[in-house]
């Protein structure tokens, strides 16, 4: 029965090198996972061994995984469209856009935009992220976009004949800061306006954004009418719910007396809603229930007025064409908080470093998502929290434990390259680096006590000799079992061979795993 300790060293065949192929594979900063190791007495490597092996091993590998993990899209493509930047506020260096396929929820590819390149400017950098992802893609590819309303990219958009439309979520909470203004704004211009008021204009605005998200769910793709059945809300608040195809602004008008509407200083006929008609929604969706019906509100009333306002806005009218139920960016959000753990936003990364920890957190996100249409990661927990944005609770489904076996085929990948003996090894100084695999010379005494047989390596074609043979296998278990702990091991089994022994001659060296508990010659 081989030990536990000697299974480790077995499987980690790449010693400390392995472990730093493991933290670059992985969402944890070094720092982070250096102090982890040192307290826990694992093999580690130095910062600059770690970055450098990252550089020439670990991010070729990533790289490699990702290009082929990338999914296909056959056909047209309905894509979702969404940045991010590295760090919060305005002064952020670097913008990555993403494109999602929309029916797969698949990370379809990324672009990443410096700052030099928009002359400085970080707010272009979303757009020129667009405009490198339809490079790659090419227009006649692409069927629809889905965004979060960025003018620059609409423009773009539009100047191009692309179909794009707006994510319901993004353009509601748009609505919202819009609501919570002019109630701030009626609250200070009337002093006099009395506390039911206040609220009367919460209670509309909280059943308004409810109708909006119901208007776009009900429609089915159809603009027109999800502007009918948004501009129904005001005729069914009224206790109006059915009615003829006429003007809404004239419906309106209709539901109180001339003079009410000349107290109140409002006509919503000269507004823009005298230009729109309902010709297809003649009615209320709901089920007429007298016991369910909430207190009509009075046309008049200052509350009423404000909501109407805002809605007969030309931009607000022109945007509800550009709604459609099923196109939404909350799949890139997801990918993006995902991202956030590869590359916090509180760190500054070179570039080939924020662009591979981006690849990380894209294999990540779509090997989770091919694990749940798989149904290998299904949903474990439903509960319910307290959202303090809607005021209200709310339920959120857990879901079970990410899929990380990617990681470890990242990790293999790494140590091929590294003891592949077709690939061109980094150079390094004596003492410039401590990965765990050394190349030594059969002369020098073996770091379990005494010489290895020089037969048992007569298949210098083999890449890992040492563990293909049982035999050598068995005995360097017994003379690991019965050499002294590490501890007490001499210090010279650990210093380089003297330059006068050539460690260069294939036929008289070996590869060796060290495991030693101390902290060895680190370059810190």
């Amino acid at each position: 029965m081989v030990s536990t300790r000697f299974d480790w060293f077995v499987y980690a065949k790449g010693g400390k090198f392995g472990n730093s192929c493991s933290k670059s594979s992985c969402s944890h900063s070094y720092a982070d996972l250096s102090a982890f190791f040192k307290a826990a007495n694992i093999a580690g490597v130095s910062k600059m061994s770690y970055q450098r092996l990252s550089k020439k091993y670990v991010w070729p590998s990533v790289k490699e995984y990702y290009e082929n993990q990338k999914p296909i899209v056959e056909g047209l493509a309905d894509l979702a469209l969404d940045g991010a930047f590295d760090s919060p506020g305005h002064n952020a260096q670097y913008c990555s856009e993403t494109c999602m396929d929309r029916d797969s929820k698949l990370v379809m590819g990324c672009e990443i935009v410096r700052k030099e390149e928009v002359d400085g400017i970080s707010n272009r950098m979303e757009l020129r992220g667009v405009q490198k992802l339809f490079e790659k893609l090419g227009k006649d590819n692409v069927n629809s976009v889905t965004i979060d309303k960025h003018l620059q990219i609409c423009k773009w958009l539009r100047e191009n004949n692309v179909q794009y439309y707006f994510d319901p979520w993004h353009h509601l909470k748009t609505n919202r800061k819009k609501i919570r203004k002019a109630r701030n704004v009626m609250k200070h211009k009337n002093k006099a306006i009395e506390k039911w008021q206040l609220e009367v204009y919460d209670n509309l605005s909280k059943r308004l954004i409810k109708h909006l998200y119901s208007a776009v769910e009900l429609s089915a793709g159809n603009p027109d009418l999800l502007k009918e059945i948004a501009l129904s809300y005001f005729l069914h608040v009224a206790g109006c719910h059915e009615w003829k195809s006429r003007s809404v602004a004239e419906l309106i008008y209709n539901l109180r007396a001339p003079d009410d509407w000349k107290k109140s200083k409002f006509d919503p006929r000269s507004t823009l809603l005298a230009n729109e008609k309902f010709g297809i929604h003649l009615k209320c969706t709901h089920v007429h229930n007298q016991e369910d019906i909430t207190p009509a509100v009075d046309p008049t009333s200052l509350p009423f007025i404000e909501l109407l306002k805002m809605v007969s806005n030309k931009t607000f009218l022109q945007d509800l064409l550009r709604l459609k139920h099923g196109n939404v960016t909350a799949n890139v959000e997801s990918f993006h908080s995902i991202s956030i753990h590869y590359r916090p936003k509180r760190k500054f990364y070179n570039p080939p470093g924020f662009t591979c920890r981006t690849m990380l957190a894209i294999i990540s996100y779509n090997e989770n998502v091919r694990a749940e249409q798989r149904g290998e990661r299904k949903v474990v927990e439903e509960y319910r929290y307290f959202s303090k944005s809607k005021g209200e609770f709310t339920t959120k489904f857990k879901k079970g434990a990410p899929i990380d076996a990617w990681k470890e085929e990242i990790v293999i990948a790494s140590i091929d390259k590294k003891l592949h003996p077709d690939l061109d090894e980094p150079v390094f100084e004596e003492n410039d680096i401590d990965d765990g695999i050394e190349s030594i010379h059969d002369e020098d005494e073996s770091l379990f006590g005494e010489g290895v047989d020089e037969e048992l390596f007569e298949n210098e074609e083999s890449e890992y000799p040492e563990l293909e043979n049982e035999n050598l296998r068995l005995k360097f278990q017994e003379e690991y079992d019965s050499s002294p702990p590490v501890s007490e091991v001499s210090s010279t089994d650990y210093d380089t061979p003297s330059p006068s022994k050539s460690i260069k001659e294939p036929k008289k060296s070996i590869h060796r795993l060290r495991f030693s508990d101390d902290e060895d010659e680190e370059d810190e």
